[in-house]
């Protein structure tokens, strides 16, 4: 009932621009349509209800048969790509399926393959790679005959998209060049920037991951740039995924959470779900299982909701190497036997390989030899399939053959540049001479600017390492009240909202603190000494500790057989011990123990 309103809500605000004549209506909505597309990467939700609302008025106000087809095939199109950008792949299938009908009815090549093309997305999505295959081979055949070019690479991204679902990484890569040099050819700049996502994902499962960011952050700036906001969290996901390989969790978690917030307001499910699911791997890298399982369990709920299958094994199997660190061999055990079927039909050689070696490691645990080895023997089969040393020479061989083609390119643009280069050196000459900074002035500017940075960098690490567990658990609460919002109690909210509260607060006493310390260094603020019992102030900030050690089996022991008096800042010797015992904890074992002892000692 409620999208019914809003259709009508939207035709009745078309009223006064729908002409008189079924013609001038008929022009008005295919307007309407283009509009639509144009905000399949950036407003989904709202390209969803244009299209919706043309569908309903073309059915019920449009009396002529051919034009009301036509406007019904141009809303089916944009609707069905809008629905699997919202990740209501059974919607979009549909949707799909019957704008192919109509398409095929009246003759339309272009909006046939439009419509194949979304049903071989959804399928990739689904895991069902032979029909997807088949689908975008067929769209690219319709595509060639009617010499469309950036619609011919945009399909052959798709068959290296299946190809690469699948790890045939030979194929993948070869459709992959071939769609990017084609864009480049059209000088099609928003499909630039997903073909050099594609190409760095590549690069990634290669384990090339300085490469796969060079081609990924060319992809995000292109994707900016044309304003394709779809297209930017899964970019960003995959930035942090190769920037967690390379070591640096820092942007990795950045990149991240940018892409969990952007998800979240385009109503991406899945790409919300990826976005969890990388900042569940990131937790895993940092040791906090904890964490790692809420942010994996959230993950799967939206898999679930969106249907998309591989999304969920590869979930799943990230959970069991949580479980596998943990020692839970029997839970990992448990889990693996129900995804084996779903993870088999899946055909992808990657998942399949990961799936193996984690079957391997834990039957070895579980002291299941013979079953450990026939599952290792499996996982190096199928790691030397996918990365065999003919899919690192195909890589070399396209890199080569991609870098002839832009050198070509590029020869007329540096030729024309040679003139612009020349005033531009006479330029800079003169530029040179007006300056009148001396190098001791300067080298000693350099210095100043070194020293601020360096400060800068030990200040951000100090706040990244305060605020990350509140902010991490307010964004495991927020996720969790958007997912399941329809479910909870008016209680359960306010329950939600407390705990978010509550680290919001703590997060602006931390900041509060860090401000305190900027003003004490610049002179404006003085430390507040005073005499104060040392034990009481530790004695407080271990109270909050408890919770945190008992998750590692971790007692806390403190030793003050006297009372200690000192003169110190209380707050900040709060914040001293508050970072040292959180250090002591996270780097501890399980199952150890933390000792603080007071004592004084003579001057």
């Amino acid at each position: 009932m409620a999208e019914q309103s809003n259709i009508q809500t939207l035709i009745n605000s078309w009223n006064h621009e729908l002409a008189s004549t079924e013609e001038e209506s008929k022009d008005f909505c295919l307007r309407q349509c283009k509009i639509a597309e144009t905000m399949l990467n950036t407003e989904p939700q709202k390209a969803d209800g244009i299209a919706a609302a043309l569908i309903h008025f073309a059915q019920h106000n449009i009396g002529d048969h051919d034009s009301k087809l036509e406007i019904e095939k141009e809303a089916l199109l944009v609707r069905g790509a809008t629905l699997y950008r919202l990740t209501q792949y059974q919607e979009a299938l549909t949707i799909s399926s019957r704008a192919l009908d109509i398409a095929k009815e009246i003759g339309d090549i272009k909006g046939q393959s439009f419509a194949l093309n979304t049903m071989g997305a959804v399928a990739i999505a689904q895991g069902d790679y032979e029909s997807a295959l088949h689908q975008h081979t067929e769209s690219l055949a319709l595509r060639k005959s009617i010499h469309d070019d950036a619609l011919m690479a945009t399909s052959l991204m798709n068959i290296g998209n299946v190809y690469l679902a699948l790890g045939d990484l030979t194929n993948a890569l070869e459709y992959f060049m071939q769609s990017l040099l084609l864009r480049e050819k059209i000088n099609d700049e928003h499909g630039i920037g997903v073909s050099l996502s594609n190409i760095g994902n590549v690069y990634g499962i290669m384990g090339d991951a300085d490469q796969a960011v060079v081609y990924l952050q060319k992809s995000l700036a292109s994707k900016i740039a044309t304003n394709n906001k779809q297209g930017q969290v899964q970019t960003l996901c995959d930035l942090a995924t190769q920037y967690l390989s390379l070591g640096d969790v820092t942007k990795a978690r950045d990149h991240a959470n940018v892409a969990l917030q952007v998800a979240i307001y385009l109503g991406n499910i899945d790409g919300e779900a990826s976005a969890l699911h990388l900042l569940g791997l990131i937790e895993t890298d940092a040791t906090e299982y904890k964490y790692a399982l809420e942010y994996f369990t959230h993950s799967l709920t939206l898999r679930t909701k969106s249907g998309n299958t591989r999304g969920y094994v590869e979930t799943v199997l990230a959970q069991c190497d949580v479980f596998i660190y943990l020692q839970q061999y029997k839970e990992a055990l448990a889990t693996l036997d129900e995804i084996q079927k779903r993870t088999e039909s899946l055909q992808s050689l990657t998942l399949l390989r990961s799936f193996h070696r984690q079957y391997s490691t834990v039957h070895e645990h579980l002291k299941n030899y013979e079953l450990a080895l026939h599952h290792a023997r499996i996982f190096h089969e199928l790691h030397e399939r996918v990365f065999n040393q003919h899919s690192a020479e195909r890589l070399r061989n396209l890199q080569i053959l991609h870098q002839v083609e832009s050198t070509k390119k590029e020869n007329e643009i540096y030729r024309l540049r040679n003139i612009e280069l020349a005033h531009a050196y006479q330029d800079a000459d003169t530029l040179s001479r007006s300056l009148s900074l001396s190098n001791a002035e300067l080298n000693e500017a350099i210095e100043q600017l070194e020293i601020i940075n360096k400060e800068k960098n030990d200040i951000f690490g100090i706040v990244v390492h305060d605020l990350r567990n509140p902010l991490t658990a307010i964004t495991l609460n927020v996720s969790g009240a958007l997912s399941n919002s329809p479910k909870l109690s008016n209680g359960e909210m306010v329950q939600i909202f407390q705990k978010i509260k509550k680290n919001t607060d703590r997060m602006t006493q931390i900041i509060k603190k860090m401000v305190d310390l900027f003003t004490m260094e610049s002179g404006a603020m003085k430390p507040i000494m005073e005499q104060h019992d040392l034990a009481a102030i530790i004695n407080k900030v271990v109270d909050n500790f408890v919770p945190v050690a008992n998750e590692k089996n971790i007692s806390i022991h403190i030793d003050a057989s006297t009372q200690t008096f000192a003169e110190v800042d209380m707050i900040l010797f709060e914040e001293i011990i508050d970072n040292v015992l959180s250090n002591a904890i996270k780097f501890s074992p399980h199952d150890s123990k933390v000792n603080i002892k007071i004592f004084t000692v003579e001057q």
